[in-house]
């Protein structure tokens, strides 16, 4: 063999080790962007749930609502200050239970803005209040007879066709 043959066989060999690692460098890399995506044995809760919900107030019937949301996989975070808005946290749904009209005005419009939140309930405490949430175009509820089953399907009625 030619001196020349025996560098071109050297130089092929090695342009296929650098691919080969390359390839393989890349592959631990996606991995590192996106685990779950490469690995199919990542099994955590959170990914269990294709939507989330934000809930917010203070009313007795928030567990029930939380619950209800979970048996249709709609994994929920429950809060009761606006302290608690974590607004790089990303959800589907608001539900805003608060008792007191302005703070349930309040959450809706800052979710609105600063977290993309566009499917939204709540609920309106005085009659006197409707046209506020009326014309700022938030989903509301008569606190008279709100049940968790209520305010879950109406939120999932008006906004999908899940019911």
């Amino acid at each position: 063999m030619s001196k020349t043959v025996i560098i071109d066989l050297i130089i092929i060999i090695s342009m296929i080790c650098i691919f080969f690692l390359g390839f393989v460098f890349i592959n631990k890399l996606s991995v590192i962007v996106n685990p779950r995506k490469f690995n199919n044995s990542f099994h955590d809760q959170r990914y269990q749930f294709s939507e989330k919900a934000l809930i917010f107030g203070n009313i007795n019937i928030i567990d029930e609502i939380a619950a209800d949301l979970k048996k249709r996989n709609i994994l929920s975070k429950i809060i009761q200050d606006t302290s608690q808005l974590e607004y790089t946290e990303s959800f589907d749904y608001l539900i805003a239970l608060s008792e007191h009209d302005l703070d349930n005005l309040m959450v809706c419009s800052i979710c609105k803005k600063f977290m993309g939140i566009n499917q939204d309930i709540a609920i309106c405490n005085l009659n006197y209040n409707k046209k506020v949430y009326e014309d700022n175009k938030i989903l509301y509820l008569l606190k008279e007879n709100l049940t968790a089953d209520l305010v879950v399907l109406s939120l999932l009625k008006h906004y999908s066709i899940r019911g």
